[in-house]
């Protein structure tokens, strides 16, 4: 038994068939009480749009910012244990705590975050100097 299916239909039955299609379709009604879903980037990025609205940077210990400089240039955990000389488990500590002062969720987004501070700090070293 041939199971090819042969398409024989001319240019007004298509047409038709698209204009019953229409007709037949069915839109519900936008209820008052719906509330448009907020973006995933607002909710991502937001820590960093209050930031740049004038609060204050977070203040970074010397080690988080060393282990933030090796998340900017792609280092894995146990690159920078062995670096630093110091336990994956620990860096692993000091990458929760950098998320929660910088106000992400992910290394990538603390290296934007990252790079972005450096700028601000530098445009400030630069615009105090005479």
């Amino acid at each position: 038994m041939d199971k090819r299916f042969k398409l024989e239909s001319s240019g007004t039955q298509a047409s038709q068939a698209g204009n019953r299609a229409r007709s037949q379709s069915r839109t519900m009604p936008l209820e008052s009480s719906c509330t448009p879903a907020k973006p995933i980037w607002q909710s991502t990025l937001q820590p960093m749009l209050d930031n740049e609205s004038g609060h204050a940077p977070p203040k970074l210990s010397s080690r988080q910012q060393q282990i933030l400089i090796y998340i900017i240039r792609g280092y894995q955990n146990k690159a920078i244990a062995h670096l630093l000389g110091i336990e994956i488990v620990t860096v692993k500590m000091h990458i929760g705590v950098l998320f929660k002062k910088l106000g992400v969720r992910n290394r990538t987004t603390a290296a934007v975050r990252g790079i972005d501070l450096i700028r601000e700090r530098a445009d400030k070293a630069s615009t105090n100097v005479y």
